[in-house]
């Protein structure tokens, strides 16, 4: 299981080239409470990492069933065992 601390900096996604998802650095948020993610296996960048985290962790009145992608800086990602 990989999570992201409290406080972390996510970058939203924007529709690019073909519809894909990609980071928009213009875009930011920031996390609301640590969050077990989903890693994506979609093609990224040198820099973002693309996961799933529920909309909860980023939107105080979001839906906490609804995941939304976003990028994170590569190295973010804590494992269980390092929190």
């Amino acid at each position: 299981m990989s999570f992201l601390k409290k406080g972390s900096q996510v970058f939203l996604s924007k529709k690019g080239h073909k519809d894909f998802f990609y980071p928009d650095i213009y875009s930011t948020e920031t996390i609301l409470e640590d969050t077990q993610v989903s890693q994506l296996s979609w093609v990224g960048s040198m820099e973002f990492l693309p996961v799933l985290i529920p909309e909860t962790s980023i939107f105080a009145n979001g839906d906490a069933k609804k995941m939304i992608p976003v990028w994170i800086k590569k190295g973010m990602l804590k494992s269980a065992k390092s929190s």
